[in-house]
């Protein structure tokens, strides 16, 4: 539950951004994803978290259709082994 929760997930996302860990092309993926309208949430999580939880997962989700799994894996590592837990 701490790493699949919408409120965690935009937690990590917040932190990572905080610390210019992602380049530019994965910003605009995360704002593009972030953004985008239309998006429906669940009842226990406010809207702009759900976003943000969101923005995350299609960052990952972008990166596998890349074929880029090095930085899949970079990013997890940081999430699951790295001081943000």
């Amino acid at each position: 539950m701490n790493y699949v929760s919408a409120k965690n997930q935009a937690r990590f996302l917040e932190e990572l951004m905080n610390e210019d860990f992602f380049d530019e092309e994965e910003i605009s993926i995360i704002k593009r994803a972030r953004n985008h309208k239309g998006v429906s949430h669940p009842k226990n999580c406010d809207i702009v978290t759900y976003k943000h939880a969101t923005a995350l997962e299609a960052l990952i989700g972008y990166l596998k259709l890349e074929k880029r799994n090095d930085r899949i894996e970079i990013i997890m590592n940081r999430i699951l082994g790295g001081s943000i837990c």
